[in-house]
């Protein structure tokens, strides 16, 4: 099977020279959409498109988008009050790791396919500027000086200051992959998918020592993220149930039992959502009620047909 990024096409030929393909591909157009935790869908914003993934800006005005066009996908930002659409900067070959909003709204570290560059975007001119090699910027530190990245694995762990681009000061290594690393909002711990141990699992440690750590989820989890006064954690179990635990943090890290809310809806390039900062609303990539079904074709004696055009 061979397809663009951004599923305009997808194809395959047999061993006896049978073409399989796909049309239409309206089924991977998304809705941008609030849903309550019981997973009531309470407003749907702007129109359906080939959206692929998505971050919100923290002030909840904006959501940073990966937007499938024809030569492969953008990045593009949709107001949340109004859906219009804009184009944020011509960046090469974008990760679906898009990378993370500055506190105050009005930067984007954008992430590049495998990790071969970070970009800094600024919201209004859509100016860039490299910022560094090898990692993705994971977060943005509270005091808006300073990324926190990981290389491709996520077995080193480092900060970059932004007027040192290039300067990757390594805070943290170990033998086993990690990813998904988001900052409580007072930035002293960090949730991450750890997978030191029985697959992948939820963690909260302190920041930047590590010293303090907790497993939170108990059958896998991923996709981490903090309500804004940093008392609950959200997270994904493997078939994309949405799980929201109390959490207290500081010299010792403590949790309740994760309790379920819904399972977000299927997505052909993973999981993504953002929850408002008081933790009553979910923003997530929604299935539209009315998208068709893509259609199978089956052409046998294809080049044959060709050779006589």
């Amino acid at each position: 099977m061979q397809a663009k990024p951004n599923g305009w096409a997808a194809f395959a030929v047999s061993g006896n020279g049978v073409l399989v393909y796909r049309s239409g591909m309206e089924g991977a157009r998304k809705q941008v959409a609030w849903r309550d935790r019981n997973g009531k869908t309470v407003q749907e914003i702007g129109k359906t498109d080939l959206y692929i993934c998505m971050r919100r800006s923290p002030d909840e005005q904006s959501v940073l988008l990966g937007l499938g066009v024809l030569t492969g996908w953008e990045v593009a930002s949709m107001d949340i009050a109004t859906g219009v659409v804009s184009r944020v900067s011509d960046i090469p070959r974008p990760s679906v790791n898009l990378g993370p909003w500055s506190k105050d709204a009005r930067r984007i570290a954008v992430n590049t396919r495998n990790a071969q560059a970070i970009f800094e975007v600024s919201v209004a001119s859509g100016q860039k500027r490299p910022l560094g090699e090898g990692f993705y910027a994971e977060d943005w530190l509270p005091d808006g000086k300073s990324l926190l990245c990981r290389d491709n694995d996520g077995k080193k762990l480092a900060l970059l200051e932004l007027d040192h681009p290039g300067q990757f000061q390594t805070i943290s290594e170990v033998p086993y992959r990690r990813r998904g690393f988001r900052l409580s909002p007072d930035g002293r711990s960090v949730a991450y998918e750890s997978e030191e141990s029985h697959g992948t699992q939820i963690v909260v440690a302190s920041f930047p020592s590590f010293d303090e750590k907790r497993q939170v989820s108990i059958g896998g989890g991923s996709t981490p993220a903090w309500r804004a006064d940093g008392r609950e954690l959200f997270f994904l179990t493997p078939d994309w149930t949405l799980m929201a635990v109390n959490i207290q943090t500081g010299s010792r890290i403590t949790t309740d039992v994760p309790g379920a809310l819904f399972k977000l809806p299927l997505h052909p390039y993973g999981p993504y959502y953002e929850v408002s900062a008081d933790g009553k609303r979910i923003l997530v990539l929604d299935n539209p009620q009315s998208t068709p079904n893509a259609q199978i074709n089956v052409l046998v004696n294809w080049m044959s047909k060709l050779k006589r055009q």
